[in-house]
């Protein structure tokens, strides 16, 4: 495995290091904890008073783009951080005052990721439409293994370009498809073990989710718990990039 266990020891510590770790905590967990209130108050809403007054169904669209640009703007950070590990920036986890960078850098990574989901939801609707225009319900289940394998793919190739785009946070590097299937070629193994040690620290983020709900104030410390996993979860892709890059065997 690339990464070894000092390595996922240090994407949990290295935040801890930082001088004004408590206060960027704080600030990326309130705006975790804002953004779920408006998406929970959302769900409140009920349907049959969204359409007879117009005037609420206004004030859960605003809602849900507020939630839409708070969701962008925290996954920023989190890459901000991993871009500067890489380049040995001190500190490490800014302030959050460069409001603009951190809104750029997640609003890159959202198309990023849905540039990489376009082919599986074209396959996926595909696939619904031609099952419902020959009405061969079997058609689906057929079509099903071929709709894995891309999606699989996808999966693949999104992971390893938000790895990519960490470097230098640009877009064009993230697209670079030449780069990436060599990359995948070389180290596609070490890959799917880095998704499966993430995989299960979300499981444990959520057993502690479920552990804090039991009451009101561990609740409210789930959106900080959630951040900080989102940090772990970068630095963890930093390491990643810095292993492959600084092997002796050239990749261009």
């Amino acid at each position: 495995m690339l990464l070894n266990f000092d390595d996922i020891q240090k994407s949990f510590t290295f935040a801890l290091k930082e001088k004004d770790f408590a206060l960027n905590l704080v600030i990326g967990g309130v705006l975790y904890l804002i953004t779920g209130c408006l998406q929970q108050g959302m769900k409140l809403v009920d349907k049959d008073i969204l359409q007879n007054t117009p005037e609420i169904l206004i004030v859960v669209i605003i809602f849900v783009l507020i939630s839409i640009i708070l969701n962008i703007f925290i996954s920023g950070y989190p890459l901000i951080c991993a871009n500067n590990y890489l380049h040995k920036t001190k500190p490490v986890m800014p302030r959050w005052s460069n409001i603009s960078g951190i809104m750029l850098t997640g609003l890159k990574a959202t198309i990023i990721s849905l540039l990489y989901y376009i082919p599986s939801l074209a396959l996926i609707a595909i696939s619904a439409m031609v099952t419902l225009l020959l009405n061969q319900p079997n058609l689906i289940l057929l079509l099903l293994p071929v709709n894995i394998v891309v999606i699989i793919t996808s999966m693949f190739f999104m992971f390893m370009a938000m790895i990519i785009f960490i470097k230098r946070l640009s877009i064009t590097d993230a697209l670079d498809f030449s780069l990436i299937s060599k990359i995948l070629s070389q180290y596609l193994v070490d890959l799917f073990l880095l998704m499966l040690v993430m995989l299960g620290i979300s499981l444990l983020i959520g057993l502690v989710g479920f552990l804090l709900c039991i009451t009101c104030i561990g609740m409210i410390l789930i959106p900080f718990v959630t951040f900080y996993s989102q940090l772990v979860f970068a630095n963890l892709m930093a390491q990643f990039n810095e292993k492959i890059f600084t092997k002796k065997e050239e990749i261009a």
